[in-house]
């Protein structure tokens, strides 16, 4: 089980975006921590991951729905990590583009080069 904060990391989001998900039934709390906290299933977390990340990469719905599942549960377990992997670096790239464009902003407006991440 995992609480919001922790869903929040595994989909690379803010707490208010997976209450958000959770308000517009994309995650379902699943029990009650300490506090009453809102837990949440991990396999729950890794689909709507896997979805966001398939969605994000332009996979066409039906080409989802065609995709056959591995019927082996190891085979599952492995695509589930491949995604999430996947998603994060995706992310890492992501903060890392925002970065070099503050720090041009930043040398820009003081007169000197640019940074790229090539």
């Amino acid at each position: 089980m995992l609480t919001t904060a922790q869903a929040a990391k595994v989909l690379g989001v803010r707490t208010d975006t997976v209450h958000a998900m959770k308000a517009e039934g994309r995650l379902t709390v699943r029990g009650k921590g300490p506090n009453k906290a809102n837990l949440f299933a991990r396999a729950d977390v890794e689909r709507l991951l896997v979805q966001r990340t398939e969605a994000k990469r332009g996979v066409p719905e039906q080409a989802r729905l065609d995709e056959a599942e591995p019927e082996c549960a190891g085979c599952r377990e492995l695509r589930a990590r491949l995604l999430v992997a996947e998603s994060r670096a995706r992310a890492a790239d992501d903060r890392a583009e925002r970065a070099v464009a503050a720090m041009n902003a930043a040398v820009g407006s003081a007169g000197h080069g640019h940074f790229s991440l090539g």
